[in-house]
């Protein structure tokens, strides 16, 4: 059931004119924001707090995680954001996987946004005070000085190729 109801917001990706990645990402989106109706409120009130714009975050997001608030990759770095072990030791949050991995899976993806994700992005602002500024984040410096792999500040870059190699 759950796979057919994928399928179908695949497929209603690519009818509205998605690439099938962006669609796989709409569909990752849906499935989210249906388990956790307050996610995307959550996530521009967080967002204006900080002066960053929700669709950047909602860009990182899909990069960083497809979506998914409990994957954790096989270098530690985990959640919607990909957060690393220093991180959320700094945090206070479990540096070790598995027990993140249950943290993120026993809580929704807006408590995740409140309690990892705009904390992460704070420590971040504290750590470069010159982004803010004009009082906002750009989507380049977020890229930039979140440590992401994907730091060319074009939001229409592909960042990867098939195989894992850096696109040219």
């Amino acid at each position: 059931r759950k796979a057919t109801q994928m399928g179908l917001w695949i497929r209603e990706g690519l009818e509205i004119g998605l690439t099938k990645g962006q669609a796989r990402y709409y569909a990752n989106l849906q499935a989210l924001t249906k388990a956790d109706p307050n996610f995307l409120r959550t996530l521009g009130i967080e967002a204006a707090k900080r002066g960053v714009n929700p669709d950047d975050m909602l860009n990182l997001i899909g990069i960083e995680s497809s979506f998914n608030k409990s994957v954790i990759n096989k270098w530690g770095y985990g959640g919607l954001g990909q957060v690393g072990r220093n991180e959320r030791k700094a945090l206070g949050l479990p540096v070790n996987d598995g027990e993140f991995k249950q943290l993120l899976e026993n809580n929704t993806a807006s408590w995740q946004l409140s309690n990892v994700l705009f904390p992460f992005l704070d420590m971040k602002l504290r750590q470069n005070p010159g982004v803010k500024k004009d009082g906002n984040v750009t989507l380049a410096e977020m890229y930039a000085f979140w440590g992401s792999g994907h730091a060319t500040g074009d939001p229409n870059a592909i960042h990867m190729a098939r195989g894992g190699k850096r696109a040219q």
